[in-house]
């Protein structure tokens, strides 16, 4: 999954514990959801086409469970965030997984 750099940046500094002088386009997001009453449940990279992967933002708000596209590499930035958790779809593992092997 390609990852831009604007969005690995979002990412590593989050990871990182880095607090940046002024909110980030994620941190703004997250923000917004909370602000209408809506939480981050889970993100879900559900399709893969055209060597494209796909992803779903899945919000809990008060008329139910909704998911919004987004773009993989946003949500992986939401989510770590939100700590929330970042699934796939498991014909997308099969596909384009690679499985790690360790001498344990």
């Amino acid at each position: 999954m390609w990852i831009g750099p604007a969005e690995a940046d979002a990412i590593a500094i989050k990871l990182q514990g880095i607090q940046a002088p002024r909110p980030l386009t994620h941190d703004f997001v997250c923000t917004l959801v909370e602000t209408l009453g809506a939480s981050l449940k889970c993100i879900i990279i559900d399709k893969l086409e055209d060597d494209l992967f796909r992803a779903k933002v899945v919000l809990i708000t008060g008329k139910g469970e909704i998911g919004l596209d987004c773009r993989p590499s946003d949500a992986v930035a939401l989510a770590v965030r939100q700590n929330v958790p970042i699934l796939a779809d498991k014909d997308i593992l099969d596909r384009a997984g690679i499985a790690l092997h360790t001498d344990e």
